[in-house]
């Protein structure tokens, strides 16, 4: 196996193959900085899914390759830059969105080593890529940047399930549903809190239910901020997945 370092190349429009038909020919490459002109990454699906997308570093093998050029965050989010644009311009839908993912990805990881090592940086600057890499990392969270659309479905719906199971505990946190350590009936208590969590999260509020306890009062709060930017979210991820193709 030879390892074809393509750091800094440009490849064109070729197609790649094995005389064996592994499908794992891309294990001996490395893209780092490549211009990809018209390069069609679809013929290679499966090995860029099971190596979960990675091009800046080989797999499978103990290559090393040219490091003239130092791995950095700000490097490799540039090598997936282009792989994206590359693989918009041949209407190559998941591959752009996974090297967009990525692309994100070491944005994050740029921007904080930016914050830990660049000392010139004003203190007003370094705020403002803190934030950044907080929303960053808000967005890989809940929706994988606009590529997850399970990841966000499933945090949308899921969320207020997990405040209707402390809404129960009482305390600070009692609402009106009743606490379920001293109830007759704990799975009625638990369905009240479950059904409150969802009324206050799709602030819908009909009254019957109300927040007693003061941490009750600011998770109901903060369930309706939260339905306006998850389902904010949830609307970006879906119309981006159908403009974009399956």
């Amino acid at each position: 196996n030879i390892p074809f370092d393509f750091t800094e190349a440009t490849v064109g429009n070729v197609q790649l193959g094995s005389e064996n038909g592994s499908g794992e020919l891309l294990d001996q490459f490395r893209f780092c900085r490549t211009d990809f002109d018209h390069f069609d990454f679809s013929d290679h699906h499966s090995y860029l899914e099971r190596n979960d997308w990675v091009l800046h570093e080989f797999s499978g093998n103990n290559a090393t390759g040219d490091f003239s050029v130092e791995m950095t965050p700000e490097v490799i989010e540039e090598t997936y830059r282009k792989a994206m644009t590359s693989a918009n311009d041949v209407g190559d839908t998941p591959a752009s969105r996974e090297f967009e993912y990525k692309r994100f990805h070491y944005n994050r990881r740029k921007n904080l080593s930016l914050i830990r090592d660049e000392y010139s940086l004003d203190a007003t600057t370094k705020a403002k890529k803190g934030a950044s890499v907080v929303l960053n990392r808000v967005m890989q969270f809940t929706c994988g940047y606009g590529n997850r659309l399970p990841r966000i479905a499933a945090l949308t719906f899921l969320l207020p399930l997990v405040y209707g199971i402390l809404y129960v505990f009482g305390g600070p946190l009692e609402t009106g549903a009743g606490v379920v350590w001293n109830a007759e009936d704990q799975l009625a208590v638990i369905g009240n809190g479950i059904y409150y969590s969802y009324i206050s999260f799709s602030t819908i509020g009909y009254g019957g239910i109300g927040p007693i306890g003061w941490g009750a009062k600011l998770l109901a709060a903060s369930q309706g901020m939260l339905n306006g930017l998850l389902f904010t979210l949830l609307t970006f991820t879906l119309f981006k997945r159908v403009l974009g193709g399956s």
